[in-house]
């Protein structure tokens, strides 16, 4: 015969809520490098690898890596374009 009051069955434990993905360590820094003239070819650098690790990792963090990637570029093709500018008028026109 089955007993008249079973045992209640188990509450089920509500899972843990994930943990929010960390933010990579080199995008701001190579965002700011990039920002500051002089240090434009370390953001490029440190944005390149920024990227390499959000896409191995899973982290946040890539829209500050594209932008460094963006204004360091920007930066050095204009650093690159007025030394050539200066070295025509200059240089070349003496």
């Amino acid at each position: 015969m089955a007993p008249a009051n079973p045992a209640p069955a188990a509450k089920p434990h509500p899972l843990p809520a994930p943990a929010e993905p960390r933010l990579n360590k080199h995008a701001i820094p190579a965002l700011l490098c990039s920002f500051f003239g002089i240090t434009a070819p370390v953001g490029v650098y440190l944005g390149r690898k920024a990227r390499k690790e959000i896409g191995q990792t899973g982290e946040t963090g890539d829209p500050y890596a594209v932008a460094a990637l963006i204004i360091g570029w920007a930066y050095l093709t204009a650093l690159v374009l007025g030394i050539a500018t200066y070295l025509i008028f200059a240089v070349g026109g003496s």
